[in-house]
Protein backbone atom coordinates (compact mmCIF):
# COMPACT_ATOMS: atom_id res chain seq x y z
CA UNK A 1 0.00 0.00 0.00
CA UNK A 2 1.70 3.23 -1.38
CA UNK A 3 1.19 6.60 1.18
CA UNK A 4 -0.43 9.12 0.41
CA UNK A 5 2.59 11.49 -0.52
CA UNK A 6 4.13 8.35 -3.00
CA UNK A 7 7.10 8.23 -0.61
CA UNK A 8 6.73 5.44 1.44
CA UNK A 9 5.32 1.61 0.52
CA UNK A 10 3.46 -0.59 3.12
CA UNK A 11 4.37 -4.74 2.70
CA UNK A 12 3.43 -7.60 4.31
CA UNK A 13 6.42 -10.17 3.80
CA UNK A 14 5.62 -13.87 4.02
CA UNK A 15 8.63 -16.01 5.05
CA UNK A 16 8.24 -19.14 3.16
CA UNK A 17 10.65 -21.87 5.57
CA UNK A 18 9.27 -19.87 8.94
CA UNK A 19 5.70 -19.56 8.00
CA UNK A 20 5.85 -15.78 9.11
CA UNK A 21 4.90 -12.54 8.52
CA UNK A 22 6.61 -9.35 8.84
CA UNK A 23 5.79 -6.14 8.23
CA UNK A 24 7.90 -3.73 5.75
CA UNK A 25 8.11 -0.31 5.40
CA UNK A 26 10.55 0.53 2.36
CA UNK A 27 10.82 4.62 0.48
CA UNK A 28 10.20 5.22 -2.56
CA UNK A 29 14.14 5.63 -3.23
CA UNK A 30 15.07 2.38 -2.06
CA UNK A 31 15.33 1.49 1.76
CA UNK A 32 13.53 -0.49 3.27
CA UNK A 33 12.89 -1.01 7.27
CA UNK A 34 11.37 -5.16 8.13
CA UNK A 35 9.72 -5.12 11.92
CA UNK A 36 11.06 -8.27 13.01
CA UNK A 37 7.83 -9.71 14.36
CA UNK A 38 6.09 -12.10 13.65
CA UNK A 39 2.67 -10.73 14.38
CA UNK A 40 -0.04 -12.91 12.81
CA UNK A 41 -1.01 -16.07 14.52
CA UNK A 42 -0.13 -19.10 13.16
CA UNK A 43 -3.15 -21.10 13.85
CA UNK A 44 -6.31 -19.46 12.00
CA UNK A 45 -9.16 -20.59 10.51
CA UNK A 46 -8.03 -19.45 7.08
CA UNK A 47 -4.57 -17.72 5.14
CA UNK A 48 -4.66 -14.27 7.22
CA UNK A 49 -6.19 -11.21 5.11
CA UNK A 50 -4.62 -8.07 5.08
CA UNK A 51 -6.05 -4.68 5.24
CA UNK A 52 -3.30 -1.43 5.11
CA UNK A 53 -4.33 2.07 5.38
CA UNK A 54 -2.04 5.74 6.03
CA UNK A 55 -3.36 8.60 7.76
CA UNK A 56 -3.27 11.88 5.86
CA UNK A 57 0.09 12.82 7.51
CA UNK A 58 2.17 9.61 6.42
CA UNK A 59 3.37 9.19 9.93
CA UNK A 60 1.32 5.75 11.11
CA UNK A 61 -0.04 2.71 9.13
CA UNK A 62 -2.74 1.17 10.23
CA UNK A 63 -3.15 -3.00 9.91
CA UNK A 64 -6.04 -5.05 10.00
CA UNK A 65 -5.47 -8.80 10.01
CA UNK A 66 -8.42 -10.88 9.85
CA UNK A 67 -7.43 -14.44 10.38
CA UNK A 68 -10.63 -15.81 11.82
CA UNK A 69 -13.71 -14.84 9.38
CA UNK A 70 -13.91 -11.43 10.65
CA UNK A 71 -13.93 -12.37 14.39
CA UNK A 72 -11.13 -11.07 16.61
CA UNK A 73 -9.39 -9.47 14.05
CA UNK A 74 -6.17 -7.83 14.76
CA UNK A 75 -5.32 -3.76 14.52
CA UNK A 76 -1.90 -3.03 14.79
CA UNK A 77 -0.43 0.38 14.38
CA UNK A 78 3.04 1.14 12.82
CA UNK A 79 4.97 4.40 13.47
CA UNK A 80 6.90 5.78 11.28
CA UNK A 81 8.27 8.47 13.76
CA UNK A 82 8.85 5.65 16.70
CA UNK A 83 9.53 2.64 14.25
CA UNK A 84 7.78 -0.31 15.96
CA UNK A 85 5.00 -2.04 15.26
CA UNK A 86 2.17 -2.01 18.16
CA UNK A 87 -0.87 -3.35 18.88
CA UNK A 88 -3.83 -0.77 18.19
CA UNK A 89 -6.88 -1.07 20.93
CA UNK A 90 -8.80 0.94 18.15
Amino acid sequence: QESPDGLYNAQILYEDSSKAFYFAVQRKKGTRLIVDTNFVPNAGYHSPLFTISWDKNNKNVYITVDHDFGEGSLKFIFSLAELKLRKSIF
